[in-house]
């Protein structure tokens, strides 16, 4: 997590110099999300479908381009995807070397810190002297540096994450923006997802899981006058 912190700060003061000599616009984005979760259970003799809710969320660094009532906006970000799945994974794939014991071990929850690379753009809809009414749609591809599953453990130590950089997804967001000249509240909804399945969950990686609809969230944005 720190090391995430001194990238955000870092691409901040990167973005901040670019402004001052671009004339762009910087922008913080806090995004907090209720995802909608489902996840399909293999077994030897049948599937279960388990449901499960979970709130996350992630610190956007964005520049915004302003043309008339149009703009677009890219940047570079950090989430936390937590999935509140119970489900079996692969300990001895953790532990190599250290584990030999084919036990069952399940989780109670497995969280992706994710690196995300949002691009979007928004139409100004409604303008006036208090309040602007934006519409708009973000792209986001999404890595994973870090995988963490957390429940059952082999034994007395045993390492229970992954850090390794892989490309996770991508997925596309609607939203209605409310703002005046610094604060912007951003309600919007997440249409489509697609990731990657996980071999430490005991699946193909090579394959994906496409869902529609299925997370909401609000965001908020900060604007610096520069």
């Amino acid at each position: 997590m720190k090391k995430i912190f001194l990238l955000l700060v870092f691409i901040f003061s990167f973005f901040h110099l670019l402004c001052q000599t671009k004339k762009l616009h910087l922008q913080v984005r806090l995004p907090l999300q209720v995802d909608l979760q489902k996840a399909e259970i293999i077994y030897p003799l049948r599937t279960e479908e388990q449901k499960a809710t979970a709130v996350n969320f992630g610190l956007d660094a964005l520049v915004n381009y302003q043309l008339n009532k149009f703009s677009i906006y890219t940047g570079v970000g950090f989430f936390r995807n937590k999935f509140n799945i119970r489900r079996a994974y692969d300990h001895q794939a953790l532990n190599v070397g250290r584990d030999s014991l084919p036990i069952g071990t399940n989780t109670d929850n497995y969280i992706y810190s994710l690196l995300r690379l949002p691009i979007g753009t928004s139409f100004t809809f409604m303008e006036n002297k208090k309040m602007n009414l934006k519409v708009g749609a973000d792209f986001l591809n999404n890595f994973s540096f870090r995988r963490k599953y957390n429940g059952r453990v082999p034994f007395e130590g045993a390492n229970t994450v992954y850090n390794g950089f892989a490309y996770f997804g991508h997925s596309l967001n609607f939203f209605v923006n409310l703002s005046n000249k610094f604060i912007e509240i951003e309600p919007y909804a997440r249409v489509y997802h697609r990731y990657k399945k996980d071999r430490f969950l005991k699946e193909n990686e090579n394959e994906t899981i496409t869902r529609y609809f299925d997370a909401i969230g609000l965001s908020i944005r900060y604007s610096f006058n520069l």
